[in-house]
């Protein structure tokens, strides 16, 4: 069936308009309400829109094992799963939890993925958000992505940056510069014995 899932994702618009009443009937009576099943991974690797109203409750769901495993319900996330407002829906989504979606979206989806995450998180007014779909890109070599995301990236996104052993993997111009202003900015700014202990470690 995911075999299925995958000949959807990747027919032509015909064909889907052929089967699309008959898929959907039978996905929609598959799954058992609130559970991550293999209908789930299913509607995640079909792509398909017909599906959203099933996947968008999971996705903005407050428990975190719900909204990672729908994310991680498929070999590839497909964003076009989420229907049109996908962007709209996904910057909405609470603090807490925000950070974790897109930092999934950036690291599981294909380019499509990857394009909509960079673009929310530029948008994004908290620097948690835009640091972890940073650590997303740059796990999978998405270099473009996140040297684009980091033109604009605030102080507070570099502080949380030169804290990780992934700064190293970032080759934005003046990287260097902006990372080691950052640490030098924290040690001026860290008196406890045992924490400018930690920053020399």
């Amino acid at each position: 069936r995911l075999l299925a899932a995958e000949m959807i994702y990747r027919s032509a618009d015909a064909v889907w308009k052929a089967v699309s009443a008959t898929v959907v009937e039978f996905a929609q009576r598959w799954p058992k309400p609130g559970q991550i099943d293999r209908a789930v991974s299913f509607m995640v690797a079909s792509g398909r829109a017909e599906f959203a109203a099933t996947i968008w409750p999971l996705v903005e769901s407050h428990d975190q094992q719900v909204y990672l495993s729908v994310m991680r319900a498929a070999h590839r996330f497909r964003p076009s799963v989420l229907g049109p407002d996908a962007a709209k829906r996904l910057a909405a989504i609470p603090d807490k939890s925000r950070g974790h979606v897109l930092y999934e979206l950036a690291q599981r989806s294909g380019i499509d993925g990857m394009d909509l995450a960079t673009s929310i998180a530029k948008a994004d007014p908290a620097p948690d958000v835009q640091f972890q779909v940073i650590q997303g890109l740059l796990s999978r070599r998405g270099d473009r992505h996140a040297n684009e995301l980091l033109k604009t990236a605030p102080d507070g996104v570099w502080a949380l940056l030169s804290k990780r052993s992934v700064s190293e993997e970032i080759t934005a111009p003046d990287a260097a510069d902006r990372l080691q202003a950052a640490r030098a900015k924290i040690k001026s700014e860290t008196t406890a014995p045992a924490a400018v202990l930690g920053l020399l470690l």
